[in-house]
């Protein structure tokens, strides 16, 4: 935001605001399930990749989620994370959660470790 206030003040076109992937694969996930919303994601990575923002942080909904007690998306989204973010993604969100000290972190730590095995 920054950064555009700065382009339009000195004359120049603010870069557009990428909009995140995880948006789409998260309602994806939740009207339709782990493998279309894991097939949503590599569509939106192959077909359309300058077009979505597909960095982890876009994932920050789990703990929303985690802090809310909604044990269960948490769990969801974190699962989705094991199994189309790179490996040294789902360990730096891994080593995140690791930080929270709630049953919800428990339970969301285990369904990545599940995933990951």
């Amino acid at each position: 935001i920054a950064r555009s206030a700065l382009d339009i003040a000195l004359g120049y076109e603010p870069d557009a605001m990428t909009p995140p992937a995880s948006t789409i694969v998260c309602e994806t996930l939740a009207e339709e399930g782990m493998d279309a919303a894991v097939a949503q994601w590599d569509l939106l990575k192959s077909d359309h990749p300058d077009e979505y923002d597909f960095s982890p942080q876009q994932f920050s909904g789990l703990f929303v989620a985690m802090r809310l007690g909604r044990v269960q998306d948490a769990e969801s989204i974190a699962r989705l994370c094991a199994r189309i973010l790179p490996e040294p993604d789902v360990k730096a969100i891994e080593d995140m959660i690791e930080g929270y000290q709630s049953e919800s972190a428990t339970v969301v730590l285990r369904a990545i470790r599940e995933h990951r095995e």
